[in-house]
């Protein structure tokens, strides 16, 4: 699998930064994962016109269960999907809200988020992988 996370943000600050780069890390043995920094939605055009899903990342009540996320991911792979593309801020082109993953319901800046997201994707494929989360 090959995921992208796009994250319309200026800066990053350096504690998450470092979050970030650990679990890149901890993903490489699992899939393919970039994080890409754009300050401006129009840098975005050239991920959101990738085949594979577009989901937009953001705080709201739907939240999903760590178990069901790392399902999700799993299908998606069954069926052939080997790119997803997350958008983390505040993006207004439409393609990119079709498909909407609520994090949490507390409001969060877009590099916290991003350090959350890929946490329940190292989570995810721990899961996936019968694997215990916390050593």
């Amino acid at each position: 699998m090959n995921y992208q996370i796009v994250i319309l943000e200026k800066k990053i600050q350096p504690d998450y930064k470092k979050a970030m780069d650990e679990y890149l890390k901890r993903l490489s043995k699992y899939c393919t994962i970039n994080v890409a920094i754009v300050k401006k939605e129009v840098q975005a055009k050239k991920f959101i016109q990738r085949s594979g899903r577009h989901i937009w990342v953001t705080d709201g009540k739907d939240t999903i269960e760590s178990t069901v996320f790392a399902e999700n991911i799993e299908d998606a792979s069954i069926h052939g999907i080997s790119n997803m593309t997350f958008y983390i801020g505040a993006f207004e082109e439409e393609k990119i809200k079709e498909e909407c993953f609520y994090l949490s319901s507390f409001s969060m800046t877009e590099d916290l988020m991003a350090t959350i997201l890929l946490e329940q994707i190292y989570r995810s494929y721990r899961i996936i992988h019968g694997q215990a989360y916390h050593k």
